[in-house]
Parts: C-alpha cells; structure tokens; sequence
C-alpha cells in the first residue's frame, strides 16, 4: 500500500498567535522610529528640508505657476507635549482664480522634530576656526579646552542670532515666517517676478528674493531648554534654487 504523506495545516490560533506577535512588533519598532525622528539633529534634518525645497521647486516648473515653501514657527500648546515648538513646512502656489495663495493639493504641512527650528539666513558673525594638529591623538588638554570654548562661542552666537535676548524658544520675529519663493520657470524668484503682484509679498519675508542681500540660506538649530545645543547650515545656490554642497 503505498505511503501517504499528510501535511500539517496551522490552525486559527496558532494564525492569530503570529499576527498577534507581527502587531505587537510593529508597534514597538514604530515607537523606536518615532522615538528616533524626534531625536534627528539638524544635519539630519538638512534632508528633510532639501526634500520640500525640491518638491515646491519641481511643481513650480511643472505647473508653470509661481510656488513657494513657508518655513512657520508652531505654537506651543499650553499644558500639553503633543505641540512643543518647532518649525513648520508648508508647500504652496499662487492661484490666480483667488489671488491668493492655496496649499497644492495632496501635500500635508511638515512640522520638524520637537525643538528643531528653521531660521533665515545666517548670522554675520562667527569665530574664526581654530587650527588642530593633523592627529587628533596629539591633542593637548588645553587646545581641547579651546575648541570647547570655540565650539561654545559658536552656538552664543547662533543663540543670539535666533532668539530675543540670546535664548529660546520664541524666535525674532524674522525667522518666525518667512519663505523660498519659485517663478513659473522653476527658477528662485527674481526680479522678473514681481512681489507686489504675489500677495504683496514683502522682500524681507524671502530667502534670497528681491531686496536682500548676502548669501542666501537657512540656519538649521536644536534648542535644548532655553539654548541651542546643535547647528548646521543650509547654503542655498540663487541660481539654481539648490543646496550647495562642498566635498
């Protein structure tokens, strides 16, 4: 008689165990990954921002219509953790049926990791650099208690840059709204578009617009209780609307 090989099914529950296991994993690791974003630091939000950049930029060309990002300053909820203050990041177009402008559609407003601000610009001062030997091994204890002292200067600076009086969290009221504005062309604004035709726009209120001076950016800062504990800088190219990166 020849021999039958019957193979074992799972059952309900041992079904229900596994995607009891699979729920139970998936919101531990979405709690991790959360726990991790929010502890992103400025470099790492660099991308995010360069992603928005990006995004206003390729619909501003694609639609033939001027497109702009607005980098906003939340409002803490009093009592509450779930809106601590951070920036915002809006994508937008100028419709010319309102006359206004209207967020494009499908895009949901970006808010930033807790604590984590954009602001315009750069401050117009830094400390110079200070030089180290080229091992770091040959370091003394003085030239690190230098470049601890460098490295606390720099972020007074950026502090004051940021914040009323040197310290956060509410920043000046320069950096609490403002925006990267692109023409139809898909090209930073210019003095071919003109502000007052945008929802009289003013140049102060853009990045590397009509008026301003300087090289454009973005000072990306983390602010840890009243002080910014991290930084980094973001140099936008007004020709081409894109970070410059140096290698």
């Amino acid at each position: 008689m020849p021999h039958v090989q019957r193979y074992r099914a799972f059952t309900l529950i041992e079904m229900l165990a596994v995607v009891s296991i699979m729920l139970i994993l998936l919101g531990v690791s979405y709690a991790v990954l959360s726990s991790l974003a929010q502890q992103r630091g400025p470099e790492a939000v660099v991308v995010m921002v360069q992603a928005m950049i990006h995004n206003v930029r390729d619909y501003a060309a694609g639609n033939g219509v001027p497109a702009r990002i607005e980098f906003r300053c939340t409002d803490p909820n009093p009592g509450s953790d779930e809106q601590v203050p951070s920036s915002m990041m809006r994508l937008q177009y100028w419709s010319e049926a309102f006359g206004e402008w209207v967020d494009v559609p499908g895009r949901e407003s970006v808010p930033l990791p807790k604590g984590i601000y954009v602001c315009k610009g750069f401050p117009s001062s830094l400390p110079g650099p200070l030089s180290v030997p080229g091992d770091v091994a040959d370091l003394t204890d003085k030239q690190v208690e230098d470049w601890q002292a460098y490295e606390q200067e720099v972020l007074d600076e950026i502090s004051k840059y940021a914040f009323p009086g040197g310290s956060g969290p509410e920043l000046k009221n320069e950096h609490d709204t403002f925006y990267i504005v692109y023409g139809p062309e898909g090209y930073p604004l210019s003095d071919s578009v003109k502000l007052s035709n945008l929802g009289n726009m003013n140049s102060s209120e853009v990045v590397g617009g009509t008026g301003t001076s300087g090289a454009p950016g973005l000072t990306l800062i983390r602010v840890s209780g009243v002080h910014v504990s991290s930084y980094a800088f973001y140099l936008w190219n007004p020709n081409t609307g894109t970070r410059l990166v140096f290698q």
